[in-house]
């Protein structure tokens, strides 16, 4: 960066014309200095080189598949002409480029919730893409409405907000002492005009403020959260989802270190291994041992990064009285973050992740040294982003299993510093805080 900043500065005052200057200036002079000046000057153009050297490796994206792969992946999951809501940027850019450019499963219409508060978007989702949108051109386009002695804007008809039976404009409100957003209002209107006539997923598991009790309706299938009439047992749907997982999805480059990861990348890599590890679960609690270890050894070959599925394996073996076994799962583990944090040396997730397991097998083999060297590590990482609720959690759940409660107490109060943690239950019993007293904004 230092080397853009200099080549920067040079293109600023322009490297010819600085030679110029200074050829003219000299040799009116005659100073024996005006050739070598000018060559000097050329040097210049050798800077980039040392931002290149340092700067390429986590700028190469001729390895990383990340994006492509959770876009397919996640298209792959829905039925056809489903309606997918997306959260925000990260899960939305992916799945327009995997349309648009690589014609994949146009069918399905990916409805961005970020954007969802736009008139422009809500209009453009209804009428071009045949979102089930029940509102009129007057109940979603915003307007300068002329009232008596002021000026409001909003749309100019109001619209009957079936899920919560009340009759309002298309603009957040207050309900009960929370704010219900547009999103909320319009996912729950979709939900109704739908009927079941299209099948209905979320990238994330929906709000749980919705009067439809949307989150007790959500089956997990593969990465994304279908809403189904009748869930299964578990919310989970194991067939589809183990099919999705063993032999659908595509995972090129998980499995290697070599391409660059920052956090952003990993962390949207979490929701494919937390998925796993809930049907992982649900295999097992229903008996299904054999297609639980056959996902897990998928997964260690095509994503070996994830950490938690491979400490639940470890904890069936123990309980099989093969501490063999699972002493060579957590090793494997072990040995791959290893690999993945030396790469990525400045990624917080995997600082986290592998002072974690260092934490977790020193505990098996009562190693005071690499337990402590496991929580400085997950400290690291902690400190790093004092937001993350991922390396929050790691953290105190080791320092809990230590003893170290004022550790876990100090750490609950750095992330309370952000606000919007204090509503975290987990965070208020640790730090002795009480929640933000006023009016809650829900999360989407």
């Amino acid at each position: 960066q230092l080397g853009y900043m200099f080549f920067g500065i040079a293109i600023g005052i322009g490297v010819a014309a600085l030679a110029r200057t200074l050829y003219e200036s000299l040799s009116a002079r005659k100073s024996p200095l005006a050739r070598p000046a000018v060559y000097a000057c050329g040097l210049l153009v050798l800077l980039p080189a040392v931002g290149f050297s340092r700067n390429y490796y986590h700028n190469d994206r001729s390895n990383n598949r990340i994006a492509y792969n959770y876009a397919y992946n996640t298209l792959a999951c829905c039925d056809k002409d489903a309606v997918l809501f997306t959260s925000g940027d990260n899960d939305t850019y992916p799945l327009w480029a995997m349309q648009e450019v690589f014609d994949f499963r146009k069918d399905v219409r990916v409805v961005n919730l970020s954007l969802l508060g736009a008139d422009w978007y809500i209009w453009q989702r209804k009428e071009q893409f045949g979102v089930p949108i029940p509102l009129s051109r007057d109940q979603i386009l915003i307007q300068s409405n002329d009232m008596t002695g002021r000026t409001e804007v909003r749309p100019p008809k109001s619209f009957m907000d079936r899920a919560r039976g009340e009759q309002t404009y298309l603009m957040p409100r207050l309900a009960k002492d929370r704010i219900v957003t547009v999103p909320q209002m319009l996912v729950d209107e979709v939900v109704l005009e739908n009927r079941w006539k299209y099948p209905l997923y979320f990238s994330a598991p929906p709000y749980r403020e919705s009067p439809l009790k949307l989150a007790d309706r959500a089956v997990s299938v593969g990465l994304v959260y279908r809403l189904d009439k009748d869930p299964a047992p578990g919310r989970i749907d194991v067939n589809k989802g183990f099919e999705l997982f063993t032999r659908t999805f595509i995972n090129t480059g998980y499995a290697s270190s070599k391409p660059y990861r920052d956090e952003n990348a990993t962390n949207v890599l979490v929701t494919y291994g937390y998925n796993t590890s809930n049907l992982y679960d649900e295999l097992i609690r229903t008996g299904d041992t054999a297609r639980a270890l056959e996902l897990f050894d998928t997964i260690s070959v095509k994503y070996p990064e994830y950490w938690q599925l491979p400490l639940q394996v470890a904890s069936l073996h123990d309980a099989r009285h093969d501490s063999a076994r699972a002493e060579q799962v957590l090793t494997r583990l072990r040995d791959t973050l290893a690999a993945f944090h030396a790469a990525s040396p400045t990624n917080l997730t995997y600082i986290s992740d592998y002072g974690m397991i260092l934490t977790e097998i020193g505990k098996r083999h009562k190693d005071q040294g690499m337990i402590q060297a496991g929580i400085a590590l997950m400290w690291q990482g902690f400190e790093g982003n004092p937001n993350s609720a991922l390396a929050f959690r790691k953290l105190v759940s080791a320092l809990g299993q230590t003893g170290d409660m004022a550790g876990a107490q100090k750490a609950a109060r750095m992330i309370a510093e952000y606000k919007i943690n204090q509503n975290d239950g987990y965070v208020q019993r640790l730090s002795g805080i009480t929640p933000p007293s006023g009016i809650q904004i829900p999360e989407e």
